[in-house]
């Protein structure tokens, strides 16, 4: 029996070590910043310049670029999502990888009020789904 409490005492302490030394980018973190054209943030501009510009149809990809010029990657968020609030100030919360200069969006504000969030995709999809598989 005490084999087994040394044991779970070991194995507490290396699960909590771990999560010690786990790196502060697995965590939530807020950004803030504008959407911006993928392209427009790479050549280092601000583009459209209104939402009724072309570039908003040309741009494959929207970001947020924060007021230094870096930008990160909205990986989950769809780039219609991103396209609708072009040029929009915007706070962003989720997991952040410096590394890749991306986030893993959890929610996205525009003027305070959440436009998007993972909970919101999720309860659409479901919704969607009930529609279409539930028998008449």
């Amino acid at each position: 029996m005490l084999s087994i409490h040394k044991l779970s005492s070991r194995y507490l302490t290396g699960m909590l070590m771990a999560l010690l030394l786990m790196p502060l980018s697995a965590f939530a973190e807020t950004l803030t910043g504008k959407i911006n054209g993928l392209q427009c943030a790479m050549s280092g501009f601000v583009c459209p310049v209104d939402q009724v510009d072309a570039m908003v149809a040309l741009e494959r990809d929207f970001v947020l670029q924060q007021a230094d010029g870096s930008y990160y990657m909205l990986t989950n968020v769809d780039r219609s999502v991103k396209a609708r609030y072009a040029l929009k100030d915007v706070s962003v919360t989720g997991k952040v990888n410096k590394l890749y200069k991306a986030v893993d969006v959890d929610t996205l504000q525009v003027d305070g009020k959440t436009v998007w969030s993972k909970k919101m995709q999720d309860e659409l999809e479901e919704a969607m789904r009930k529609q279409i598989y539930t028998t008449p």
